[in-house]
């Protein structure tokens, strides 16, 4: 008898979400995923296990994570509104921010290149 068995991730949409993004302060609508990892008998999808909700930000493409809970909430509602303390911070791609007008700022500047005011 031959056993094909494995685990392997899956990934889906699970909605939209209105937040401020935690790592480029602007406020968007993001992006969730629900991820898990299943296992599978024969290429097919048996049972699922560990599953994170992430989510991603369309301005500055940084990825958060959400505690399952509240990921859940998002499925059955998706067009949910979140608060950024509700978000954990997995990979900040936005730099350096102006606090004035959150454009990007290198260091070592003074002044924003945006608009204009000091750092």
């Amino acid at each position: 008898m031959i056993f094909i068995g494995g685990v392997s991730p899956r990934v889906k949409p699970s909605g939209n979400a209105a937040c401020s993004c935690p790592a480029c302060h602007k406020d968007t609508t993001l992006f969730a995923c629900k991820k898990e990892t299943v296992f599978s008998l024969f290429f097919i999808p048996i049972i699922p296990f560990h599953t994170s909700y992430i989510l991603t930000c369309p301005i500055c493409a940084s990825v958060m994570g959400l505690d399952k809970e509240k990921g859940r909430n998002l499925e059955r509602n998706p067009h949910m509104r979140l608060f950024p303390e509700d978000l954990t911070i997995l990979q900040n791609n936005a730099g350096t921010r102006c606090p004035h007008c959150g454009g990007p700022v290198s260091g070592g500047q003074n002044f924003c290149p945006a608009c204009g005011r000091r750092l």
